[in-house]
Formats: C-alpha cells, sequence, structure tokens
C-alpha cells in the first residue's frame, strides 16, 4: 500500500509541474522590405498582439520588441518577453 501511494504521489507531481503555464514562447520571422529585399543586419521594431477568439477579436496581450535582424534577415524573439503595453501574459 506504501508503494503505491509514493507511485500515485509521484505520478501526480509530475503531471502538475508538466501542468504549468510557459513564462515565453520562441518566435522567428525573416524580414523584408517594400521591395522584398531582405532587411539584413537591422534593428527592427515589432507590436505582438494575442487576440481573443479571431484574427478581429479584442487584444487581450500587447508587447513591443526591438530585435536585430541577422545577414539572413532572420529575426528570433521571445513572446510574453518584450515590453509590455496591454495585458498580463500569465
Amino acid at each position: 500500500m506504501n508503494k503505491f501511494l509514493s507511485l500515485l504521489s509521484a505520478i501526480f507531481l509530475v503531471v502538475n509541474v508538466w501542468a504549468q503555464a510557459p513564462q515565453s514562447f520562441s518566435y522567428q520571422a525573416v524580414v523584408r522590405g517594400l521591395n522584398n529585399e531582405l532587411v539584413a543586419n537591422k534593428s527592427v521594431g515589432m507590436k505582438v498582439s494575442l487576440l481573443q477568439g479571431s484574427e478581429n477579436g479584442a487584444p487581450v496581450y500587447v508587447e513591443t520588441h526591438m530585435p536585430t535582424a541577422n545577414s539572413n534577415g532572420l529575426i528570433s524573439i521571445s513572446i510574453g518577453a518584450g515590453t509590455k503595453i496591454v495585458g498580463d501574459f500569465d
């Protein structure tokens, strides 16, 4: 009986740990200019909005980022770790 309770407690603990919400998630994009040319080695301003329900939904979380594109125009950000404008990411 003691082993069973220990196993049950361990399973509950593992499931509970995995169920925690992330503090942020990664996003990558390739940045291009007006004429479809890569924006390489430049700082880019970004505004990220998480909308409720659909693409026309109300913004529930908004943040900004200022990443620098690499030589291939690639930027990487962590959504949830930017400068918060509206809402709470939690």
